[in-house]
């Protein structure tokens, strides 16, 4: 098992190891949502936004409905995630070059606040 791992590792040049970035930047999904690029475009946008959904709600488990802050109504759809990401990223245009999942769970937090659907509680 040692030597497939050590030649797998010797075999990966620095390029392809790099190639993918750590993180997105809010800014380059954005451009991805947009619209204006194909489906592929289109389908990451959506999964990634998704992906950080999923993020965010897990560490709500993790940590307990006492510290929830992210309340999304039954029967939400990704058009309405993606719709409330792209109105945050038009009202905070200055997050661009932030990491794209904070921005993402900002976004969903300022929309989908548990006080808000708990009557301010």
């Amino acid at each position: 098992m040692f030597v497939v791992a050590a030649f797998t590792l010797a075999t990966l040049s620095p390029t392809e190891a790099g190639a993918i970035p750590a993180f997105m930047q809010a800014g380059q999904l954005e451009k991805l949502c947009s619209g204006q690029g194909d489906l592929a475009d289109a389908e990451l946008c959506s999964g990634y936004i998704l992906g950080s959904v999923d993020q965010v709600l897990a560490e709500q488990d993790i940590w307990g409905r006492r510290r929830s802050v992210l309340c999304l109504p039954a029967g939400i759809t990704v058009d309405q995630l993606k719709s409330a990401v792209q109105d945050h990223f038009r009202q905070k245009p200055e997050q661009s070059t932030l990491a794209a999942a904070p921005v993402i769970a900002a976004a969903l937090k300022a929309s989908y606040t548990c006080s808000l659907r708990r009557g301010g509680r």
